[in-house]
């Protein structure tokens, strides 16, 4: 990705997550991470788009952002979860 999208990417974050313009180091690492989602994990323009546009105001950093959105498991099941913590023996057959 170019430097043009990614700097578009960059002022797109800020522009939905005011609350984490705290000076120019988190520009920095902002771009950084961009840079990182685009150029090494190989995803599109429109994947970090949304996952920014999903999270507007967002209270994590950017790089905790980014890898809760691209590769925590979106397993909802929590039925499947709360089976171990049952103590029914119906829950288990």
């Amino acid at each position: 990705m170019d430097n043009d999208k990614i700097k578009e990417l960059v002022m797109l974050y800020f522009k939905h997550n005011p609350n984490m313009n705290k000076g120019i180091g988190y520009k920095v690492k902002a771009w950084d991470t961009i840079s990182l989602y685009a150029n090494k994990h190989n995803k599109k323009y429109e994947d970090i788009k949304h996952c920014i546009e999903s999270q507007p105001m967002c209270r994590v950093p950017i790089w905790n952002q980014f890898y809760n959105y691209f590769f925590k498991k979106k397993n909802n099941n929590t039925y499947k979860n709360s089976i171990s913590d049952s103590i029914n023996p119906d829950d288990w057959l």
